[in-house]
């Protein structure tokens, strides 16, 4: 049986993907990447005054999406690591990790937070130019630093990394942005444990069966290898601040992007076979 596929948003290439794949009565997911990755490419053939306006910016993505993908494969290729085993340590499919050692497609937070555990090395050190960068015991955040925040097609948010992320850091910050009305419909985990506060608009957090709408101002801590994800129910874009702090101990995880029900039937599944 064939993973879910999130729901995107209407009008996005995902929805066109979405639509094609409710006309058919079966068609892969390989299919379904390919058609999505071609719509994305084409930008929905934008007029020339809007091409000249987003050009820009999509030549400074694919260059971050690009330079993030070297670093990935110079990091494993050191550490002389196939692409299977980095895949299979990080719970991702080798197809997705090999898409993304090319600059073909952006990762999540969670994703990017495996991968580095898998390389033992902290998320910053994915984005550092070069080993001998590294920074003093004291960090200043200015306006600007995070650089280009990184989108999240599958997702719909954008995050950056605000402080963190180097070999002995033990926390990792991270800055969410979460476009009105999105709601990601798949649930994330990760070791670890995580804070996450409400800079502005409305967030609702599934933790596990749970639910929890918070307001500016308030926040949610969690062990964060348990299932869970966060949705904007505000009519507004929202904004979160993300403090995640690494596990001492390597845990089982669950899978990184996974449906609610099908976690839900692996769980009934163990209880029946134990």
């Amino acid at each position: 049986m064939l993973p879910s596929v999130p729901i995107p948003p209407a009008g996005s290439a995902g929805c066109v993907v979405r639509n094609l794949a409710l006309r058919a009565r079966w068609v892969s997911l390989e299919n379904l990447l390919s058609i999505f990755d071609e719509l994305h490419g084409r930008q929905f053939l934008l007029t020339p005054t809007q091409s000249k306006e987003k050009l820009p910016n999509m030549k400074m993505q694919d260059d971050a999406l690009l330079g993030l993908g070297a670093r990935i494969r110079a990091l494993r290729e050191e550490r002389g690591m196939k692409l299977k085993e980095l895949a299979d340590g990080a719970g991702l499919s080798d197809a997705f990790v090999s898409r993304l050692e090319r600059g073909q497609v952006s990762s999540s937070v969670a994703n990017l937070i495996q991968i580095a555990q898998v390389l033992e090395i902290g998320v910053g050190e994915l984005f550092a130019a070069a080993p001998d960068q590294l920074r003093s015991d004291v960090t200043v955040h200015r306006i600007g630093d995070a650089g280009e925040a990184q989108a999240i097609p599958a997702t719909g948010y954008r995050w950056s990394l605000f402080a963190g992320g180097m070999p002995n850091d033990d926390l990792e910050v991270f800055h969410l942005v979460f476009p009105r009305k999105n709601r990601m419909d798949l649930m994330v985990s990760h070791p670890g444990q995580e804070y996450c506060y409400v800079i502005s608009g409305r967030i609702q957090f599934h933790v596990g069966a749970e639910s929890f709408d918070l307001a500016p101002g308030e926040g949610i801590f969690l062990n964060s290898e348990l299932p869970h994800r966060a949705d904007n129910i505000g009519d507004d874009e929202a904004r979160v601040l993300m403090v995640v702090a690494k596990s001492p101990l390597k845990t089982e995880h669950f899978d990184w992007w996974r449906v609610p029900t099908a976690s839900q039937s692996m769980r009934q599944s163990k209880t029946k076979s134990g």
